[in-house]
């Protein structure tokens, strides 16, 4: 059966890197992609999460196609506004990861008007959402006991930065056709136009990775900053960066999922909720107890 093609919009803790995090230019774009075990109600007859590892195999041939210089070769681009609705490319995906929260990204952007405008809009807040294309087949699907659709395995090609301020804006999109499929002669220009820029970029624009930039330690995936978990999973990972208002905002919205804490003892959910409290009271942050 032929894949559908989809569009979500995320609520996203997006931020451009810092030179100390490896975006010593200021033009590296990072935040949580795709939320884990997070189901939202997308129109009155679906209700969707995804699970964590569906996007496994774009990261692993995004790792084994390595470009030259030993750097990841993700064949998918990063833009402002989905291009078939009628944004337009700003640079492409650098890095792609796993989190406990989700579908971590980094995206450059490339150094053209859009994509300079783009990154002030970002700094202003004016973008602040994330919204991820998504190919899917109706095998890589189950549905819980609840009726929510849950994504076993998609095939991200595209991240976008984008206005809409809630995940179900997207739900009138569902069902646009594929990117790969041939180009009808009935479609705008504009977006064909678009499309073909968006392939081209992919093609010729050179990769520079935040981890050429900074030692890769996979067990402190933001740098050296200050973690409300230092470790206490399995791994030894640590998790929750606290450095800055909005990873705080972020570290807090996280452990109060029970899919989040449940990982914890009672004790380790009580420390790093402390952790956490305390850095939003740096920041000027109140939480509610």
């Amino acid at each position: 059966m032929p894949l559908e093609t989809l569009y979500r919009p995320v609520a996203a803790e997006l931020d451009i890197m810092r030179a100390e995090q490896g975006g010593a230019d200021g033009r590296t774009v990072y935040g949580i992609l795709v939320p884990w075990n997070h189901p939202m109600q997308i129109d009155e007859h679906l209700r969707e999460q995804f699970e964590p590892g569906g996007a496994d195999h774009v990261i692993t041939a995004g790792e084994r196609g390595r470009a030259p210089g030993g750097l990841p070769a993700y064949r998918m681009h990063f833009a402002r506004e989905h291009v078939r609705q009628g944004g337009a490319p700003i640079g492409r995906t650098q890095l792609l990861r796993n989190d406990p929260s989700g579908l971590y990204g980094e995206w450059r952007v490339s150094r053209t008007p859009v994509g300079d405008e783009t990154i002030e809009l970002i700094k202003d807040g004016v973008y602040r959402e994330l919204s991820v294309g998504f190919r899917c087949a109706p095998q890589w699907s189950r549905r819980l006991p609840d009726g929510t659709v849950s994504r076993q395995r998609f095939d991200p090609f595209e991240a976008a930065v984008v206005l809409r301020g809630a995940y179900a804006d997207a739900a009138a999109v569902a069902g646009v056709r594929d990117e790969d499929e041939h180009e009808d002669e009935h479609e705008p220009a504009d977006e064909l136009t678009n499309l073909r820029t968006a392939r081209d970029m992919l093609r010729d624009w050179p990769l520079i990775a935040p981890g050429a930039l900074r030692a890769d330690n996979p067990k402190k995936p933001y740098g050296d900053v200050t973690y409300a978990d230092p470790g206490y999973q399995s791994d030894h990972k640590k998790r929750y960066p606290i450095d800055t208002a909005d990873h705080a905002r972020a570290a807090w919205s996280y452990i109060n999922q029970d899919s989040n804490a449940r990982k914890y003892t009672a004790d380790e959910v009580k420390a790093i909720k402390g952790r956490i409290r305390a850095a939003l009271k740096r920041f000027g942050v109140e939480v509610a107890a």
